[in-house]
């Protein structure tokens, strides 16, 4: 019975350990915007506007994390660099654009096929859903 409850305890522990792994790995790709979506509801008049927003950055958005952590993001000819970094379970990442202050961000996915992560503009939380880009884009960005 000794040995049954040892087995247990060093199975659960592997399984907590695999539950906070580093998940750099599933965030080094070129990821594009799959979706904008706003967990508060957006006043009427504006909707056009957000919704054209949304289109165009659809069409244009795209966000590489290297291994060497850094990134590159790109809405239409702007380019932003920086450092970026994920916290102990991967479940936030902080960006620092190059000569910029420090903002970290809550992942609410991170897998292979998708990368989910939210932030606040204008006091309105925004949620980015990202997928990986075709592989013609993700090429490593001069």
């Amino acid at each position: 019975m000794k040995q049954i409850k040892q087995v247990f305890f060093v199975l659960t522990v592997f399984l907590f350990l695999q539950g906070c792994s580093d998940k750099s790995a599933k965030l080094t790709k070129t990821w594009v915007l799959k979706d904008l979506q706003f967990p508060t509801e957006v006043p009427a008049g504006l909707k056009p506007t957000i919704d054209q927003w949304i289109g165009s950055m659809k069409g244009s958005y795209k966000l590489t994390y290297n291994a060497d952590h850094t990134y590159v993001s790109k809405l239409g000819e702007q380019e932003l660099k920086g450092t970026w970094k994920l916290n102990w379970n991967s479940s936030k990442i902080t960006s620092t654009p190059a000569g910029g202050e420090a903002k970290t961000f809550k992942i609410t996915e991170l897998t292979d096929e998708g990368f989910t992560f939210e932030t606040e503009l204008e006091k309105a939380t925004v949620i980015f859903v990202m997928q990986p880009a075709p592989k013609a884009a993700d090429a490593k960005p001069e």
